[in-house]
């Protein structure tokens, strides 16, 4: 059998000890939703033999964990660790998804938990696999035989997520905001334009504003017809029905956001006149200095939100 070498065991089964795990087994039996599970990864051990390693030593594949039962008592999982299949693990609930499961609150627990607690703890962990899968690991041997305080905040977050599926409110924020940004950047922002322009046959003569200004736009436009982004709960990609932002947009609007190009000249006094298209200012500044106004020139001017 192959086994990791890293392994948080109990080098004295002493009476304090072993009610102290008993009393932490006891209060994790209590949490409904968590599933408990076993390592069977298959592998070449060190001296060229192949064999399942049944201890965890970082990151794992998520197929490789199997369900298992709950530990009789904490005193026998305890005695048991020196076998190769005495190991067992259970994923954080809530804290699971792959590229067409889970939801951005999956993700964010997963984030949110992995961060807190897997930078000191190596009992807490991560499993991956095909899609994109992910899911928070917690290691049982680690969390009996932590100090109280990580036992405790960590036993608050799991018993938390019983009544509310959501760890850090702030965070989840944050990460449907980022998303937002990517699924912008990615297509939302190409779609935006391309909807606008098929809605308006007189659009081609405006230019519509890129990066920044464009996005911009695009807010003002969803807050006013009440569409936000969502995220459909298969996946952790963000969403907006940009038809229905579309609708609300009338041609005004767009020529209001459209960059502006001013052509400016002396004549009598100090002169500008605004064309759309950067074509026509090139065009009226030719004229302007083959007229005699050799001053005569033109800037982009960009929509300023009101």
């Amino acid at each position: 059998m192959i086994t990791a070498t890293k392994n948080p065991v109990f080098k004295r089964l002493s009476q304090a000890r072993v009610a102290t795990a008993e009393a932490r087994l006891q209060r994790l039996r209590k949490i409904h939703n968590l599933t408990f599970l076993r390592l069977e990864d298959y592998c070449r051990g060190r001296d060229g033999s192949w064999g399942y390693n049944t201890r965890a030593d970082g990151d794992v594949s998520y197929g490789d964990l199997k369900e298992t039962d709950y530990p009789e008592n904490a005193e026998k999982y305890l005695e048991a660790l020196s076998a190769d299949n005495a190991e067992v693990y259970f994923f954080v609930p809530e804290s699971s998804g792959s590229d067409y499961s889970g939801s951005t609150v999956s993700r964010s627990n997963y984030l949110v938990f992995t961060e807190t607690y897997g930078k000191d703890n190596e009992w807490v962990f991560s499993a991956y696999g095909g899609f994109s899968t992910y899911a928070a690991v917690i290691g049982l041997t680690g969390l009996l035989g932590c100090d109280e305080d990580t036992f405790d905040e960590v036993c608050n977050v799991l018993e938390g997520l019983e009544d509310y599926p959501l760890i850090d409110e702030e965070a989840y924020s944050q990460l449907e905001s980022d998303l937002s940004d990517s699924a912008w950047e990615s297509g939302f922002a190409a779609d935006f334009a391309d909807v606008l322009k098929g809605k308006f046959d007189d659009i081609a003569d405006l230019e519509l504003p890129a990066g920044r200004e464009l996005r911009t736009f695009f807010e003002d436009k969803r807050e006013e017809a009440n569409e936000q982004w969502f995220n459909e709960g298969y996946g952790y990609e963000m969403y907006v029905r940009v038809d229905k932002i579309v609708e609300g947009i009338d041609f005004d609007a767009v020529a209001e956001w459209a960059i502006c190009y001013q052509v400016s000249f002396c004549e009598v006094g100090s002169e500008t006149e605004d064309y759309a298209s950067e074509t026509e200012a090139i065009e009226r500044v030719d004229s302007l200095r083959a007229s005699g106004l050799i001053g005569a020139s033109y800037t982009a001017v960009k929509p300023v939100k009101k």
